[in-house]
């Protein structure tokens, strides 16, 4: 007797990336169930969620962004309708320059015929005038965006749990089974299963091949009353609104660590550089860690099984996941529904040896 099919997908990861995955599957009519374990220290969960079209010290375009940007804007607003809530904010995103030199090198970006369009000419910067030490101007960027991934993903599993569709355990490498017509996974069946673990895929036994290079990052979350900041600020620490009072502290991300708790250290840092560039009172209200799904040459890792062709993976969005998100998600969706190829840019045969 052939075996029942229950759904067209099981997704593996319930963050940003297995989110957006299950949207575009629904757009197509199709079925999913997650397996997810709601790790507390996975990247969506702590994200400030910043669109920045340039990035960098030399303030370059981010890559691809003509393009991922008109894409993000259009999901997120119908992810916003379906859940009758506001989740993706335009802001201006507001970088520190500090001397004569960095004023030279953002003012000669203006005439780059694609980054030049999101810098904002005689930008006002009344804002954070009195409140902000250490800056001798300002570069500001328009088109950028805030999205509230942390919502996004805790809604959609609101969902899933009335809709039990949803099984929230661990993921069990060993209860995964082949059968022509797809996979099982104890008594869940399914035509293809998507690995949208996040930085938890460096443990996968299908993918372990892969050039994972997981990324830590610890962040404030803090209190100024009055809420003196309505756009992002990138100086030093970036500085971002969560609400009318709460905002989001973070900085760079580390590629060593031995634990993914929080780090008493990079707290005291984080203090030590708010003190030094905040002029306005402020209370602490948690200190948090997460691991963002970064891999070797930060390009995403998308594609089928080399010899499974019912596995795939959607990974490797990294500290850029609220902007790449969208386009990738349904750029694996097209190749598993469709057959459209790949990008090469992100396939993983392009770590296959010859």
């Amino acid at each position: 007797m052939t075996e029942k099919i229950d759904y067209d997908y099981i997704i593996v990861g319930q963050g940003l990336a297995g989110t957006l995955l299950s949207w575009f599957l629904t757009k197509r009519g199709k079925s999913f169930f997650f397996i997810d374990n709601n790790h507390h220290h996975a990247a969506s969960k702590i994200a400030a969620g910043v669109i920045n079209p340039i990035t960098g010290r030399k303030y370059v375009k981010s890559w691809r962004i003509e393009q991922f940007l008109p894409f993000a804007e259009k999901t997120y607003a119908e992810i916003s309708e379906l859940l009758s809530l506001k989740i993706a904010h335009p802001k201006k995103i507001y970088r520190g320059l500090y001397n004569i030199k960095d004023e030279n090198t953002w003012e000669a970006r203006k005439s780059d015929e694609i980054a030049g369009q999101f810098i904002e000419e005689n930008p006002d910067t009344a804002e954070y005038e009195g409140k902000i030490n250490g800056i001798f101007s300002y570069g500001v960027l328009k088109g950028g965006m805030q999205v509230q991934l942390s919502k996004i993903v805790e809604h959609y599993r609101e969902q899933l749990l009335s809709d039990q569709l949803i099984l929230e355990e661990k993921f069990d490498y060993d209860l995964l089974n082949m059968t022509d017509e797809g996979v099982t996974y104890g008594n869940i069946s399914g035509k293809h299963i998507i690995f949208a673990e996040g930085y938890q895929s460096q443990f996968n036994p299908y993918f372990g091949y892969l050039p994972f290079e997981p990324a830590k990052g610890d962040v404030l979350i803090i209190k100024i009353k009055g809420r003196p900041f309505d756009n992002i600020l990138r100086h030093k620490v970036f500085i971002a609104p969560i609400d009318d009072e709460h905002y989001w502290i973070g900085s760079d991300y580390r590629w060593k660590f031995e634990d993914d708790a929080p780090d008493p250290d990079k707290k005291k840092e984080l203090i030590e550089t708010l003190d030094k560039i905040l002029n306005v009172p402020y209370e602490i209200v948690s200190h948090i860690a997460g691991i963002r799904p970064c891999v070797k040459g930060r390009r995403p890792f998308l594609g089928r099984h080399p010899e499974f062709s019912r596995i795939s993976i959607f990974n490797g969005l990294g500290t850029k996941g609220a902007s790449l998100g969208p386009f990738w998600a349904n750029h694996l969706i097209e190749h598993l529904e469709d057959f459209a190829p790949i990008d090469t840019e992100v396939d993983i045969n392009r770590f296959l040896k010859a």
